[in-house]
Parts: C-alpha cells; sequence; structure tokens
C-alpha cells in the first residue's frame, strides 16, 4: 500500500528498514446534546481530513470530550486532543497511522450546542371534593408531582369555592429549577 525512497528513509546499521507511521489531520464535530443536570460529557465524532492512504480502514469509536458547564447554550468541549483521538482509532490500518492534527468544526475550539430539557411531568391525581361551603381549592390537595423535573402542582386561583355545577378547575405546574 506504501511506496517508500530508500533515500529518505532511515535504516540501522543490520540495514533493517525503518516505517514511520503515516500522518492524519481529523477534524471533530461535537454532537448536540438535551440538558441533563448529570451529563457533562460531549460525544464527538472524527472525520478524517488528510493523509489517509487509498482504501486503507481506518475509523474511530466513539470520543467523548468534557464541558465544564452543562447548562443550555454553547458550551467548550476539553480532552480532545490528538492522544485522545488516536487512543480510539481503530480498523485493521490503523497501527500503520498517527494524528498529527486536531482541527475543530466550529473554529479554534471545539463547542457543543446544549438545548434546554423538555420536562415531563404527570397530571396529579386529585381525591374526591365533596361540596363545603367555606372550603377553597386551597383545601384541596394536589397530590405529588411526578416527571423528570422536581416542582409542585398549584392552583390557579386557590381562593375559588368549589360549587357542584362547576367541573373543572384550573391547576399549574411549578418547577422547582426555573
Amino acid at each position: 500500500n506504501y511506496s517508500y525512497d530508500l533515500n529518505s528513509t532511515s535504516a540501522d546499521s543490520e540495514h533493517n528498514l525503518t516505517v514511520a507511521k503515516r500522518a492524519i489531520k481529523v477534524k471533530a464535530t461535537a454532537t448536540g446534546r438535551e440538558y441533563n443536570a448529570d451529563n457533562y460529557s460531549a460525544n464527538v465524532t472524527i472525520e478524517i481530513t488528510e493523509g489517509k492512504y487509498g482504501s486503507d480502514d481506518i475509523r474511530f469509536t466513539a470520543v467523548t470530550g468534557t464541558v465544564s458547564n452543562n447548562n443550555a447554550g454553547s458550551r467548550e468541549v476539553g480532552g480532545i486532543t490528538k492522544n485522545a483521538v488516536a487512543a480510539n482509532m481503530i480498523g485493521y490500518d490503523a497501527g500503520n497511522y498517527s494524528v498529527s492534527e486536531v482541527t475543530y468544526a466550529t473554529g479554534s475550539k471545539l463547542y457543543v450546542a446544549i438545548s434546554k430539557a423538555t420536562p415531563s411531568v404527570s397530571t396529579p391525581t386529585v381525591a374526591d371534593v365533596y361540596y363545603k361551603r367555606l372550603q377553597t381549592l386551597a383545601d384541596v390537595s394536589l397530590g405529588e408531582a411526578a416527571g423528570s423535573v422536581a416542582g409542585t402542582w398549584q392552583w390557579v386561583d386557590p381562593s375559588v369555592n368549589p360549587t357542584v355545577a362547576a367541573d373543572e378547575y384550573q391547576a399549574k405546574f411549578v418547577p422547582s429549577d426555573s
């Protein structure tokens, strides 16, 4: 697969030919993701941009970088170095290559787009309410909120006196962390 110029390669005193690994250049791209309070990582794909010979089999397994701020927004990704990328190089011909340069799809630094999370909250189950003359919705428990976001259910207007004629009263979910 390779052509060699014996005038430009090195041979030791026993006339053994030393073949250097072929240098490749790669581009790293971080895959955007949704916010997760416990996730400080970023999945990164690697694309060979220069140096691969013909149809040599070189690929990269998942490369993971880190973010120090995991809130929604554009966040800098660390840990995507030549050594980190090279450690994830696989394929039949991978041993013949070295990573000489890593560039980033987002410019001089690598960034990941972290989007706001889409919360999911279940509707609370309200126990049967029986008419009481001075009872207000504030006296009626909405129960526990269950879902991906911490918070509580609250009546939109807790001062309303529930009546037999009305069968619906509005409640809203208030997240603990807005």
